[in-house]
């Protein structure tokens, strides 16, 4: 089960998680949790959404895929990120 939290820090839901769900953990790198769910209506997910999970902070950086499967049952997949993440999408550059 794991608690997603709203941008603001207000509780969005909780769910149980299906057995296909992980984590990654990288060694000098950035790790990733891996969520897939099942809900019997359509919930908004927006981005900058998180969950505390061993620990750790993961935050969605992208929409999560939604697919239909009845008109009972909304699949949801999403990939959340430690903050390192940013670090590994975001360009620098010297100006001098």
């Amino acid at each position: 089960m794991i608690t997603l939290y709203r941008p603001n820090g207000t509780v969005l839901l909780s769910v149980e998680v299906d057995d296909d769900s992980y984590r990654d953990a990288q060694l000098m790198g950035f790790d990733l949790l891996a969520v897939r769910f099942s809900l019997e209506q359509s919930v908004g997910v927006p981005l900058q959404s998180y969950t505390i999970f061993d620990g750790r902070r993961y935050t969605l950086f992208a929409a999560p895929e939604v697919t239909k499967v009845s008109e009972r049952q909304y699949d949801y997949v999403m990939t959340m990120y430690t903050i390192g993440y940013l670090l590994h999408i975001t360009l620098m550059r010297n100006l001098t």
